[in-house]
């Protein structure tokens, strides 16, 4: 077991499974299940299959059969509130969803499996979703295969991310948080063919971002969240994020409740420590967090420390760090509450 900014033990064997904390009950429970080889990839991956008996009209359609057929997809990133929205959406959709919660798991689960596409964070500890990437895609092509569609997934799009993805191979590009239907559209046009993909309108007053490239710097990059929104309005906010189903928004507000408080923690002793890079992994991924629900005046804290820790500007960490504290806080407050879960 180990924090959100260590990596794995260097004598571990690298077959077997490392948890993350906050460590999920989802995540233990796979790790757990050693005898049933049959029912789990042996990689370590925790494999999701759609259970649930309805879906948002806009997903509902045949092609639910087509994406169950076309094999499992790799969801691989290290948040437990990014797996729980992005592993509910895929499976609302039709989609059977294995997760890799870090890059070495990633890679066991390619070497046991075939998937027909690969989710993967841009940013998690121990190994980054590009050297992930590199090692999965020699591990299917030393096996005479095809390697997989890579779909990259960051809290934040910069040239330089745009540019490394094109060129290791990444086809597309997601933006946290990311938006269901974009999502779904992104997949679709990877893995199904263009009759059987999912097809919807742009959502009013935007442009839907085209599936299967990497917009440039002059392409507004997708984003459910809709950061000029008052901080009153953050239950309607928290309903669209998660597509209008309220098991995905039970799931979001578990997830947030077990790592928020753990992200924290880990975020005042790299403060404490001078610890410049778990300063910026936990800040990158409490921005990732908070933009579920926070307005971007609240975000944007994190996104401060961030870029202060990658410069290691300690003056500018400790200016922002009690705020981002007392929101994170606030938020952990407020979502424990019952009435925090939105109805539509």
């Amino acid at each position: 077991m180990a924090r959100v900014d260590e990596a794995a033990a260097p004598d571990q064997d690298p077959s077997d499974p490392v948890l993350i904390k906050p460590i999920l009950a989802e995540d233990l429970l796979g790790c757990l299940r050693v005898d049933s080889a049959a029912a789990r990839p042996a990689s370590g991956a925790d494999r999701q299959s759609p259970t649930r008996n309805a879906s948002p009209p806009a997903i509902v359609s045949e092609s639910a059969n087509q994406r169950a057929a076309v094999g499992r997809l790799l969801l691989v990133d290290d948040s437990p509130v990014n797996r729980a929205v992005i592993r509910d959406f895929l499976a609302l959709a039709g989609y059977e969803v294995d997760v890799a919660i870090n890059g070495q798991l990633a890679i066991s689960a390619a070497r046991a499996n075939i998937f027909a596409c690969i989710l993967m964070d841009l940013q998690m500890p121990g190994m980054d979703g590009i050297e992930a990437m590199g090692r999965m895609i020699a591990s299917y092509r030393d096996r005479g295969l095809e390697p997989p569609p890579f779909i990259a997934l960051t809290a934040h799009a910069t040239a330089e991310h745009r540019e490394r993805c094109l060129r290791e191979g990444m086809r597309d590009f997601l933006v946290k948080p990311i938006d269901r239907e974009v999502l779904i559209r992104t997949v679709d046009a990877l893995v199904l063919p263009p009759a059987d993909a999912l097809v919807l309108p742009p959502a009013d007053g935007a442009d839907a971002a085209v599936p299967g490239s990497i917009p440039d710097e002059s392409t507004p990059l997708a984003d459910a969240s809709t950061d000029d929104e008052p901080r009153g309005d953050w239950r309607a906010k928290l309903l669209q994020t998660a597509g209008g189903d309220l098991q995905t928004v039970e799931a979001l507000v578990e997830a947030f409740l077990i790592e928020v408080p753990a992200l924290c923690e880990t975020l005042a002793l790299a403060v404490r420590d001078h610890d410049a890079i778990a300063a910026r992994r936990a800040a990158h991924t409490l921005k990732s967090c908070l933009r579920y629900v926070a307005p971007a005046a609240e975000w944007t804290r994190a996104q401060a420390i961030e870029e202060a820790a990658e410069r290691e500007d300690w003056p500018t960490i400790d200016h922002h760090h009690l705020g981002l504290q007392a929101i994170a806080q606030s938020w952990v407050t407020r979502l424990r509450q019952p009435e925090s879960i939105p109805r539509p």
